[in-house]
């Protein structure tokens, strides 16, 4: 069965250089204690280093009228108190969604290569030599929007942070129970959150 929340693809980017890659160390071990992970990829955590300042965030012209719930589940992340991290005000915008060259989180139509059956997709772009997250892109299937609800919407951003999938039962905007129940942010999503991008940050940058 398809799964209407977000689940995770991972790019590879290139091994070019990115902004302050000389100084920039690998981020392993995640916890163990948290009933939601971190997402990891063989120990090492998938981040964005907030030392780049506020990530930004756009979205293709075809998904303007979905612009109030991407920016509604935007600020649900941006606005704990616990963290640094933002993201900038959404842009339009046609760069492709494969073009890695922007720190963003992006927002199109449409379902990545190779996937069928969702009505939300997130992908992660990242430097798998330290985790640090280059680009994310949203998938939604407009045919299937209107089934797209605010918890999809906090998944789908969840994903694109680098929060993992919880085991069943547990208290969370980001399990994979359908349809999506959870309509907030609960305590569980934060603690993992606030870890991760709190101060300092579990990744150290």
């Amino acid at each position: 069965m398809a799964l209407g929340a977000a689940t995770l693809l991972v790019g590879c980017p290139g091994e070019g250089p990115d902004e302050g890659e000389d100084s920039e160390t690998v981020c392993v071990e995640p916890p163990a204690d948290l009933a939601v992970p971190f997402k990891d990829f063989d120990g090492v955590v998938a981040h964005w280093a907030l030392s780049g300042g506020c990530i930004q965030t756009s979205y293709a012209p075809d998904m303007k009228d979905a612009l109030p719930e991407f920016q509604a589940a935007l600020a649900a992340w941006d606005e704990q108190s616990c963290s640094d991290l933002c993201f900038s005000a959404p842009v339009e915008s046609t760069v492709p969604a494969d073009d890695t060259s922007q720190r963003r989180v992006h927002l199109v139509s449409g379902r990545p290569p190779g996937v069928e059956g969702y009505k939300v997709q997130t992908t992660l772009t990242l430097r798998l030599s330290t985790g640090r997250l280059l680009q994310s892109v949203i998938y939604v299937d407009t045919a299937r929007a209107g089934e797209v609800s605010r918890g999809d919407w906090l998944t789908a951003v969840g994903k694109a942070l680098g929060m993992g999938t919880p085991a069943a039962g547990v208290d969370s905007v980001m399990t994979r129970e359908q349809p999506q129940p959870r309509t907030a942010l609960t305590g569980k999503d934060l603690e993992t959150f606030c870890r991760l991008y709190g101060r300092p940050t579990f990744c150290g940058n």
